[in-house]
Order: C-alpha cells, then sequence, then structure tokens
C-alpha cells in the first residue's frame, strides 16, 4: 500500500492567551509557573486558513486545561467548549463553561493605561503579543473548573503552515 502524502495546510489569524500566572508568564521563557501548576489556554480565531481543498477561513479552536505542573511536566484535563474578535481587546463566551475578557494593564503609581509587549522568535504559539490582563477569566466544566480573573493575559497574530 502507497503511502499517504499529509496535505499542505496553512493558518493564520489572532490568538488569545490567558492563564493563572503573574503578567508576562515564565512559560513564556520557558521558567516555571508563578503558582507551581498551569490552570489556562488559548483560543485560536483563524482568519484565513486551509487544510488542502477545505477552507478554515472563520473557524474558532481553543484548548482550555488544568496542568498539575509546567505544561511539559504532566497531562492536562481539557475543557470541552464563540470567540468575539470584532471588538478592541478580543474576548471568548462558551455558554457558562468559559469567559475571558482582556484589559489593558494599567501603571498602580499613576493609573495610566500600559502598552508592553512580549518578542518571541522560537516562540510556537505566537511571536509577538501585546501582554494585559485578565479582567474575567472563569472555566467551569465538569472536569475542570477555575477562577483566575485579573491575572495574566496576550494577544497576537498568529500564521502555521505545514507539512
Amino acid at each position: 500500500m502507497a503511502a499517504v502524502k499529509p496535505s499542505n495546510w496553512m493558518m493564520k489569524g489572532q490568538v488569545i492567551v490567558s492563564c493563572n500566572c503573574d503578567y508576562g508568564c515564565p512559560c513564556n521563557v520557558n521558567g516555571r509557573p508563578s503558582t507551581g501548576k498551569c490552570e489556562g489556554g488559548w483560543t485560536w480565531h483563524i482568519e484565513q486558513g486551509a487544510d488542502g481543498d477545505v477552507r478554515l477561513d472563520g473557524l474558532n479552536i481553543g484548548l482550555y486545561c488544568n496542568w498539575p505542573a509546567a505544561i511539559h511536566e504532566h497531562g492536562p484535563r481539557y475543557v470541552r467548549y464563540e470567540v468575539d474578535g470584532d471588538t478592541n481587546l478580543p474576548r471568548v463566551l462558551a455558554a457558562d463553561a468559559l469567559a475571558v475578557d482582556l484589559e489593558y494593564i494599567r501603571n498602580p503609581v499613576t493609573g495610566e493605561t500600559i502598552h508592553p509587549r512580549v518578542v518571541l522568535p522560537e516562540g510556537l504559539v505566537v511571536k509577538e503579543a501585546a501582554l494585559v490582563g485578565t479582567k474575567q477569566f472563569k472555566v467551569k466544566d465538569d472536569h475542570v473548573s477555575y477562577d483566575h480573573s485579573g491575572r495574566y493575559g496576550a494577544f497576537g497574530f498568529f500564521q502555521y503552515f505545514g507539512p
């Protein structure tokens, strides 16, 4: 039997990241999670994409989990789960199971909004992202439940392709 050749695929769009870490998330630079474990995830809004002849434009996919330690050390428990990318700050809503609303970080002295960014040339999820906070970040599922409102958030553009 002949081997099946994988199809060419690509997708690009915006990703939202949120977790229980402090602003900046040490995991971005191969550090340990701020609290010793990771509770968080990602939502991707595919603005343009295809897998062979199948168009992926407009598709939203997400992964929210509870890892008992750093992501690379233990198996996570997953959440099963609408993405609104048309607002100034993106947000994610999935019935009562998931809510992510982002807000800009404020200088604690002046109250002015600040706009930090992170650049990760070797980043797997995103190469550059705006660092923000989570005004609301709640997950409630049969297997995973947490509220990390006021913690780490980020968003940026992604572009992936293969095989």
